[in-house]
């Protein structure tokens, strides 16, 4: 019986812990007053995003490969008439694992679109933007 009553002890311990632990692991709440898209790549891929020319952007890109190789790629910007229409700006990053790099541009450049292009290794990208103007 004092086997038994072992078991079931280490059973709840462990799924006690188990519990918090994947309370800790939920992803945190964005405010409410960002609009934030998340994306995961992983080696070469790429992934297109619609923004709002008249709102401030926010690009974050995070290393997330497990083998400890770097994570290559780059990410267009675009403005004018249209989606993918007049290029802006391209940026390459070069990321470590667990290295984070973010940019920052105003919504006076404008920009309406993000190419978004990994060459290798895996990346978590955000882009964000304020839900509301305020002046």
């Amino acid at each position: 019986m004092k086997l038994k009553g072992m078991l079931i002890m280490v059973v709840t311990i462990f799924l006690l812990r188990g519990l918090s632990g994947a309370a800790d692991q939920k992803a945190k709440k964005e405010p409410p007053d960002l609009k934030v898209g998340k994306y995961e790549l992983e080696g070469n891929f790429g992934r297109g995003i619609m923004v709002d020319p008249k709102k401030r952007l926010e690009v974050e890109i995070v290393g997330e490969s497990q083998n400890g190789s770097l994570s290559k790629g780059k990410f267009a910007l675009y403005h004018g008439e249209g989606s993918a229409k007049g290029i802006f700006k391209e940026v390459e990053y070069v990321i470590e694992a667990g290295e984070s790099k973010s940019w920052r541009f105003p919504a006076a450049e404008g920009i309406n679109y993000i190419d978004i292009s990994n060459l290798s290794g895996k990346i978590r990208a955000r882009v964000v933007q304020p839900r509301f103007d305020i002046p």
